[in-house]
C-alpha cells in the first residue's frame, strides 16, 4: 500500500494536496525553500507545511534536494510537483533508477519551455495561435511586420503573467531590457499572434 506521497514545491498548490491527502492517511513531504531562520535554526513554513505535510528545505531545482525526497519516499510511491519551474533533469534520472514520477517529467521537460511546447502541438496537428522564435532583432521585425497583434514571451520562467509582453510599439531594445531585467541577459524569447478569444476552459485530470 501506497502510504506517503512526495510533492517538488510545497506551495498553494501543495497545500490544497496535503489537505486532500492528509485524512486519507497519507505521510506527505514536499520539497520548498520557504523557511523561517531563527537562533536555533530554519524552521519550514511553506504553505503545505503549515497543514501537515513534513519539508525538506531546500531550492526546487536542486539535485541534493530531489534526491533525498525520493529515498524518504522510496520508489513505489509517487512522487509528484505542483509547479513546472523544477529540474526535470534530475527527475528523468531518478525515473530511470526506478522511481515512481508522476506524470512523467520527460512530458514536464517539453511543456516547461513555451516554445517546444508549441512546436510539440503544432506537430500534433493541434490548433495554436501563430508563432515564431525571437533570436534577433530581424526576427522581431519580421514579426512586426506581419503581425499588428502579438505578444512577445520568455519560454521559460512564466506564470500567472510574468514573463509576457504585449506589444505596444516597443522597440527592440526595449523589449530585451524588459525581458533581461526578469531573466538575465539569458533570456530566450518567442512572439505570438494574439487570437480572439471566446471562452477560456480548463481541464483537470
Amino acid at each position: 500500500m501506497i502510504e506517503r506521497i512526495g510533492i517538488v514545491g510545497g506551495g498553494q498548490l501543495g497545500r490544497m494536496e496535503t489537505l486532500a491527502a492528509k485524512p486519507l492517511g497519507f505521510e506527505v513531504i514536499v520539497i520548498d525553500p520557504t523557511k523561517i531562520s531563527t537562533a536555533h535554526g530554519d524552521i519550514p513554513s511553506s504553505p503545505a507545511a503549515q497543514v501537515g505535510a513534513e519539508q525538506i528545505i531546500g531550492n526546487l531545482d536542486d539535485p541534493e534536494a530531489l534526491q533525498e525526497l525520493a529515498k524518504r519516499i522510496g520508489p513505489d510511491a509517487p512522487i509528484t510537483w505542483e509547479i513546472e519551474h523544477i529540474n526535470t533533469d534530475e527527475l528523468v534520472r531518478l525515473e530511470d533508477e526506478g522511481y515512481n514520477i508522476q506524470p512523467s517529467p520527460r512530458s514536464l521537460a517539453i511543456i516547461k519551455d513555451k516554445l517546444t511546447q508549441k512546436q510539440h502541438f503544432e506537430a500534433r496537428g493541434l490548433p495554436i495561435a501563430d508563432f515564431q522564435t525571437l533570436d534577433d532583432e530581424a526576427d522581431f521585425d519580421s514579426v512586426c511586420a506581419r503581425w499588428v497583434n502579438f505578444i512577445t514571451k520568455s519560454r521559460t520562467g512564466g506564470y500567472d503573467g510574468r514573463g509576457n509582453q504585449v506589444q505596444t510599439g516597443q522597440a527592440w531594445h526595449e523589449v530585451l531590457d524588459h525581458f533581461y531585467e526578469l531573466y538575465g541577459p539569458d533570456a530566450q524569447l518567442y512572439a505570438e499572434r494574439t487570437v480572439k478569444l471566446q471562452k477560456e476552459l480548463s481541464v483537470i485530470v
